[in-house]
């Protein structure tokens, strides 16, 4: 493919950083970031949050299985295409006299 070109640091760096945040979110967890009730003032406030937050969980877990999926997706393409382009170098420079 013509003018294709892919920069392995950035986007091994790209699916390191999502591994990161992920295990940030895991460590974190929605339901933890809800407080006692004297912090909010009113008891209807802080269970109305504590409810969003419960709520709000399961949406947050998908979207962190989604991402785990888009970094691991990544990475073996990164393999993948380290792999291709050895091959080929190593191909490439066998059919040159004296190697590439």
């Amino acid at each position: 493919m013509s003018g294709f070109e892919v920069d392995p640091v950035r986007v091994n760096a790209a699916a390191s950083g999502i591994h990161r945040i992920i295990n940030d979110f895991t460590s974190i967890g929605v339901d933890r970031i809800v407080g006692p009730d004297a912090q909010y003032g009113h008891e209807g406030l802080h269970a109305a949050f504590r409810e969003f937050c419960e709520r709000w969980q399961p949406g947050v877990s998908a979207l962190l299985a989604d991402a785990g999926t888009l970094a691991g997706g990544l990475s073996v393409m990164m393999r993948r295409y380290e792999q291709s382009d050895s091959a080929f170098g190593a191909a490439a420079g066998s059919a040159w006299p004296g190697g590439r």
